[in-house]
């Protein structure tokens, strides 16, 4: 009972992780985004409609988007493991 307990937990908390960081990032993106097409001042049709579709891209990326970014993707997943690996040893030193 205890195991299906332990698992549990940690499958909720990691996925808690992953969702949290992937939510982080996102608003991280856009507001990058937004601040890149609100800075700019020039009239340049081409720069304008690239500054757009960056802050398209940013609005419509999913979980596995951000997952599959190289640096952010592993960072996600490593701290999602890191943080469901606390709460594994915390729950073992209770029972």
């Amino acid at each position: 009972m205890m195991q299906q307990f332990c698992r549990g937990t940690a499958l909720r908390a990691y996925n808690s992780n992953v969702n949290q960081l992937c939510r982080n990032g996102k608003a991280a993106d856009m507001t990058t985004a937004q601040q890149a097409v609100d800075n700019y001042t020039g009239a340049d049709a081409a720069a304008i409609a690239n500054l757009a579709q960056a802050l398209t891209d940013a609005t419509n990326k999913t979980k596995e988007q951000h997952l599959a970014d190289a640096g952010d993707g592993e960072h996600m997943v490593t701290s999602a493991l890191n943080c469901t690996r606390l709460i594994l040893k915390f729950i073992v030193h209770m029972g």
